[in-house]
């Protein structure tokens, strides 16, 4: 019961960021699932990730749920299993941040799979029209190496993700610290 709870909550809060997208949200996204971690074990989280990907599937359309998989879904587990074994914020953060750049990286190959398009290149024309810009503010005007814009964009999604990672503890610490002991205590079946 409780893990159909959690997978609906997580459903839940990803159907109203994707209709009113603030990005506040995407900072709660990881914790039901990660709470489920803590409370019971990884077969449970696992339960609740697979069941929140299928209610966003099924609500929002298969594209949608496999995004969140990939993206959120793993990462709470991930992080649900480095929080109870109670391992480093620092390393907690740095391999929720790997977690979820190997989860863009597989959103972006299924897209341009799906749009039969390169979309990396795009994020790369990108980058290199930010390089170009900011080169050309400081009187530079020298053209912007391919490699440089690469490394460039890779170190912004490494950048973009480590920091929403850790925005994602800090919530979730702040959550489970006023859930108290109940976070990470088992209810007792009624018998």
């Amino acid at each position: 019961m409780e893990t159909a709870f959690l997978a609906s909550t997580t459903a839940l809060l990803w159907l109203i960021d994707t209709y009113i997208p603030t990005g506040v949200l995407r900072v709660f996204f990881v914790t039901p699932t990660a709470l489920a971690y803590l409370r019971w074990d990884g077969r449970t989280a696992r339960m609740s990730a697979g069941v929140a990907a299928l209610l966003i599937g099924l609500l929002l359309g298969p594209l949608q749920g496999f995004s969140y998989l990939v993206s959120t879904g793993v990462l709470a587990l991930g992080l649900g299993w480095l929080w109870r074994r109670k391992v480093p914020w620092l390393l907690s953060i740095t391999l929720g941040t790997v977690l979820k750049t190997m989860g863009f990286f597989a959103q972006l190959g299924l897209f341009s799979l799906l749009a039969g398009e390169n979309l990396w290149r795009y994020t790369s024309a990108d980058v290199h029209y930010i390089l170009q810009t900011m080169l050309a503010g400081f009187q530079v005007w020298s053209p912007v190496s391919s490699f440089s814009v690469q490394v460039v964009a890779l170190t912004l999604i490494l950048l973009d993700r480590g920091l929403g990672v850790g925005a994602t503890h800090v919530v979730s610490w702040w959550i489970f610290r006023g859930l108290g002991p109940a976070a990470v205590v088992k209810p007792r079946a009624n018998t």
